[in-house]
C-alpha cells in the first residue's frame, strides 16, 4: 500500500510500478502464510528466503526504470535508499535467523551487511546503465545505512523477544 501511495504522490503511472507492487504483495501473502504454515507443521528454512528474493527482484526492477516524477522540493534518493535498504535488511535477517544452525549476533551482522552490500553495489552498478539513472558512493552509502538500520532494528527486536520469553517462562515457574 505504500508502494502505491509513493506512486500516486509523485505521479508515476501504474504500468511503471504494477510488477513491483505485486512483487510485494506476493511477497507478504507468502511470507504470512509460511509463518502460520511453519507455527503449525514445522517447515522447510528455506521458505525464509523467498521473501528476501522477491524483495531483490522488487529492488531490481525498480532501478531498471527511468521515472519522470513529480518534482517534490527535495532528493527522494534520501528517503527512498535507506527506506528501501532498511526492508532488504530487515528480510535478510529473517532468512539467515531463520536457519536451523544458529549463528551469533555478529556473524548474522557481518552475513547481512556484506550481501546487502553486495546487492546495493551490483544495483548502482546496474543502473549506470539504464538511461536517466545514474550511480553513486553516496546512494549506495544510503543503501548500507538502511541495512545497518534494519539489522539492529531486527536485533532489538530480538531482544524484546528473548526478555519477554524469559519474563514469561519466569512466571510460569513461580
Amino acid at each position: 500500500m505504500g508502494a502505491t501511495a509513493v506512486a500516486w504522490l509523485f505521479h508515476i503511472t501504474p504500468g511503471q510500478v504494477l510488477l513491483p507492487i505485486l512483487l510485494l504483495g506476493v511477497g507478504a501473502l507468502f511470507m504470512a502464510t509460511v509463518s502460520l504454515w511453519q507455527r503449525v507443521l514445522g517447515g522447510n528454512h528455506l521458505v525464509a528466503w523467498v521473501p528476501t528474493i522477491l524483495y531483490a527482484l522488487f529492488i531490481a526492477i525498480l532501478s531498471h526504470n527511468s521515472f519522470s516524477v513529480r518534482p517534490v522540493g527535495f532528493d527522494t534518493g534520501i528517503l527512498f535508499h535507506p527506506v528501501e535498504y532498511f526492508s532488504l535488511g530487515v528480510l535478510l535477517c529473517w532468512g539467515w535467523h531463520a536457519a536451523p544452525v544458529a549463528c551469533g549476533m555478529w556473524v548474522l551482522a557481518g552475513r547481512v551487511l556484506a550481501a546487502g552490500a553486495a546487492f546495493a553495489a551490483s544495483d548502482e552498478i546496474h543502473q549506470r546503465f539504464i538511461p536517466g539513472r545514474h550511480s553513486s558512493f553516496f546512494d549506495l552509502s544510503l543503501d548500507i545505512l538502511g541495512l545497518a538500520t534494519g539489522l539492529a532494528v531486527f536485533l532489538a527486536a530480538l531482544e524484546l523477544h528473548a526478555r519477554r520469553r524469559a519474563r514469561r517462562a519466569g512466571s510460569a515457574g513461580k
